[in-house]
């Protein structure tokens, strides 16, 4: 059974660029999946929303960044600090992203060979 939890993140204030987050579980893993812009007036509450899933030895996190319109450095720094928590936690970590949004500050910082970049959501 999946649930479905806004996060703090959804919180922020309502302006056509606000970021909002859902999460729930899909079987082995923890499914958060983000709306909106990743810029640097919602990183952090990300950030924070994400670490607080990382839980040594808990389920795997599955980063959703596929309705995500804009995605800067902020984005990027997020993805490495929860990169490193889950990588300290012993568990996996993945990003979900079809879209060049996303797509292109991975592919030019390189970051698509760091982490696992999924091309399609996990399976339910």
């Amino acid at each position: 059974m999946s649930t479905t939890v806004q996060s703090p993140v959804s919180a922020l204030p309502e302006t056509p660029d606000a970021l909002s987050v859902t999460t729930h579980r899909a079987g082995p893993v923890v499914v958060v999946s983000a709306h909106g812009d990743v810029d640097a007036a919602t990183a952090l509450p990300l950030r924070d929303h994400l670490r607080d899933l990382v839980r040594p030895h808990g389920p795997d996190l599955v980063l959703d960044l596929t309705a995500v319109t804009f995605f800067g450095g902020a984005g990027l720094t997020v993805l490495t600090d929860v990169r490193a928590a889950a990588h300290r936690a012993g568990i996996g970590f993945r990003v979900l992203a079809s879209t060049r949004t996303v797509l292109v500050p991975l592919r030019v910082t390189g970051m698509d060979t760091v982490l696992d970049v999924l091309p399609i959501p996990p399976r339910r």
